[in-house]
């Protein structure tokens, strides 16, 4: 049976996500105020992974949520870019995303 708290944090998880993915496209079609929908999802994510991970003794986990925090930081960097109006926000969270894409393949459930 899953406990309340993972339930929440799994909705937050998803929201989270929904909101940084839809403040990149509005940002991208030229909508500015989009940052801050970003920002919201991004900064939910970065708390909501650093709440659900999980200390572990073993090498393969430690590696998994140090890169889980690269790709964390990368999201924050990404706010900045954006908020700065600098192109290369896109390469941070292109590199964030297949950061999360390898993590989401190897990660046990």
């Amino acid at each position: 049976m899953i406990s309340h708290k993972t339930q929440i944090i799994n909705i937050l998880f998803i929201a989270s996500y929904l909101l940084v993915l839809s403040g990149a496209i509005c940002f991208i079609l030229g909508y500015h105020w989009s940052i801050y929908i970003f920002s919201v999802g991004a900064v939910i994510l970065t708390v909501v992974r650093f709440l659900a991970t999980q200390p572990s003794d073993n090498f393969r986990m430690r590696r998994l949520n140090r890169m889980q925090a690269i790709s964390s930081i990368l999201l924050l960097a990404t706010i900045y870019l954006m908020y700065k109006d600098f192109t290369s926000w896109g390469l941070t969270l292109t590199v964030a995303a297949v950061i999360d894409l390898v993590i989401a393949f190897r990660k046990p459930s």
